[in-house]
């Protein structure tokens, strides 16, 4: 390994930055469907635990899984499953938000597991699609290893009625923003379930840190040259603001969002809400 102070052998490392070289040169080469991974954050810098699993996704054609103990690593990923063993010794999965209240999901989530990660913002957002499409853009700005990413689950929280439940987030006593999609299938449209929980989101937690998108969706803030790059074809266009992709028999999927995003540049999303709104972030230090 080659840095600004020299060069190192692979044995005068530590032991997590040697396994990490070792694991992205290996997935490089070999490019697996699937990539499994024991405990990723043993012997691993609590800053780069998040960075070193993205690493490994965008190297993954399918995916990546992973096992681990830190329930606040596990919040990064899409989908969170919990083994559980019963008194015979038996073993079940079952998805982590099945597995416990909002509340309790809370109090695993915990003060320490959350700034050990090295967050000091979170952000909520739609689902779990929009976590890894969101952290790319992010990256843009140089956030991803500070803003925690919380999926709301679609219309199970995005309430005006849940007030309590996302009010618990104050909790963490860092800033917390809120971005969600507007599902507007024409700029005028309003959605007035959304529109109050925007509004009951800025009450709580500041007006400039609540947004609805002004287009219909995340993806349709994905432009043509980077989904070209991601698919490697030019038989595909970027959607329209406000058109659903479930219209257009050529969308690549909700679960490649997130790679058309990490084709994309700062300057492809500048002059849009989303930009605005990290900014917005970025300035709160």
């Amino acid at each position: 390994m080659t840095s600004q102070k020299g060069r190192y052998a692979l044995s005068e490392l530590g032991a997590g930055l040697s396994e990490i070289i070792l694991c992205i040169v290996t997935a490089a080469v070999k490019r697996p469907s699937w990539i499994l991974i024991d405990e990723p954050e043993s012997h691993l810098h609590p800053a780069l635990q998040v960075k070193f699993l993205a690493a490994l996704e965008l190297l993954a054609s399918e995916g990546v899984v992973f096992t681990t103990h830190s329930v606040g690593l596990a919040r990064t990923a899409n989908t969170v499953l919990v083994m559980q063993q019963d008194d015979r010794g038996r073993s079940t999965l079952r998805k982590f938000e099945a597995a416990r209240n909002f509340s309790e999901l809370m109090g695993e989530l915990s003060f320490s597991q959350f700034h050990e990660l090295g967050f000091d913002k979170i952000l909520l957002c739609e689902g779990v699609t929009e976590v890894k499409t969101l952290r790319q853009f992010l990256r843009l700005w140089g956030l991803e290893s500070s803003v925690m990413l919380v999926p709301l689950g679609g219309t199970s929280l995005i309430d005006p009625k849940r007030q309590d439940e996302i009010a618990e987030f104050k909790r963490f006593g860092v800033d917390i923003f809120v971005l969600i999609d507007s599902e507007k299938n024409f700029a005028d449209k309003i959605n007035l379930q959304r529109n109050k929980f925007v509004a009951m989101c800025q009450d709580l937690f500041g007006k400039n840190h609540a947004i609805q998108t002004k287009r219909r969706a995340t993806e349709n803030y994905l432009t043509a040259r980077a989904i070209a790059a991601m698919k490697r074809s030019d038989k595909y266009r970027a959607l329209e603001p406000f058109e659903n992709s479930e219209n257009y028999p050529m969308f690549w999927g909700k679960n490649e969002n997130w790679k058309v995003a990490a084709e994309m540049t700062k300057q492809e999303l500048e002059g849009t809400d989303l930009a605005e709104f990290f900014d917005i972030i970025n300035r709160k230090k």
